[in-house]
C-alpha cells in the first residue's frame, strides 16, 4: 500500500525523470540570465597558502543561469576599509546539471562546477568567484537532481590572466592588471615610493655606523 499518488512515480519512471529534467533546463532559459563559465587553470600552486597567483582564464563558455537572490545581492556589500573599498557582494545562481555536463564538463573534462572558478554576468558587467557547490539543491523533491547551486561572491581581481577571447572579458586585464604582457610589472600611476624613499633619506640613518636608525642626522 502506498500513500503517495499512483498517477505519477517520480522516483523510479525514466519518462518522468526526463520530463521533469527538460521542464528545468526550459525554466532555467525563460527565467535565467546570459552568463559565462570560465574554468580556472593552475599554473603554480602554493600548497603552503593553497593559492595560485599565477592562474589564468583561458575560456569564458556560455550558459543560462538562474538567480536565486530576488531581493538583491547578499552579503556584507561594499564596505570602505583602510584599503580602499571592498566589494563582499553574494549571489547564488542555479545551473542546469544536464546543460553544465552537455556545454562544458564533457568538453573540459570537468564532473562539476569547481570552487574558484569564474561567472561572468555581462549584464552587471561583473565577476563572481565560485565559493561552495551545492550539489543537492531542492532535495530529491521531483525525484533526482536537476541543479547545482553555485554560492558566489564578487572576485576581487589580483592581475590573473583572462585569455577568453570574448573581448569585455579580457579587457578586465588590459584595464587593471599590474603585470604587463612581458611578465614586468607596470608602474602606478599614483605611487609614491620614490617621493617616500627619497623623502626619508633626508633625515633618517642607515649607513654602518648607525644601521638600526636609532638616531636623526
Amino acid at each position: 500500500m502506498t500513500t503517495t499518488s499512483f498517477f505519477f512515480n517520480n522516483f523510479s519512471s525514466a519518462s518522468e525523470q526526463r520530463l521533469l529534467n527538460d521542464l528545468s533546463v526550459e525554466m532555467i532559459r525563460i527565467h535565467g540570465i546570459e552568463a559565462y563559465y570560465m574554468n580556472r587553470t593552475h599554473v603554480n600552486i602554493d600548497y603552503l597558502f593553497m593559492s595560485d597567483p599565477l592562474s589564468k582564464f583561458e575560456h569564458a563558455i556560455p550558459l543560462e543561469m538562474y538567480i536565486k537572490n530576488f531581493s538583491g545581492y547578499q552579503g556584507e556589500g561594499d564596505m570602505l576599509s583602510k584599503f580602499g573599498i571592498t566589494m563582499a557582494d553574494q549571489i547564488t545562481l542555479s545551473v542546469s546539471r544536464t546543460r553544465f555536463t552537455e556545454d562544458i564538463g564533457s568538453i573540459y573534462d570537468l564532473i562539476r562546477p569547481n570552487e574558484g572558478d569564474l561567472i561572468y554576468i555581462p549584464m552587471t558587467k561583473s565577476l563572481f568567484e565560485v565559493k561552495f557547490v551545492e550539489h543537492e539543491s531542492n532535495f530529491y523533491q521531483t525525484g533526482s537532481l536537476q541543479y547545482y547551486d553555485l554560492k558566489c561572491e564578487r572576485f576581487n581581481y589580483n592581475s590573473e590572466r583572462l585569455d577568453t577571447g570574448v573581448s569585455e572579458i579580457d579587457a578586465i586585464e588590459t584595464k587593471y592588471s599590474a603585470v604587463q604582457a612581458n611578465g614586468t610589472y607596470s608602474a602606478d600611476p599614483l605611487a609614491q615610493n620614490d617621493y617616500f624613499e627619497n623623502t626619508a633619506l633626508t633625515f633618517v640613518d642607515f649607513s654602518v655606523t648607525n644601521p638600526f636608525s636609532e638616531n636623526v642626522v
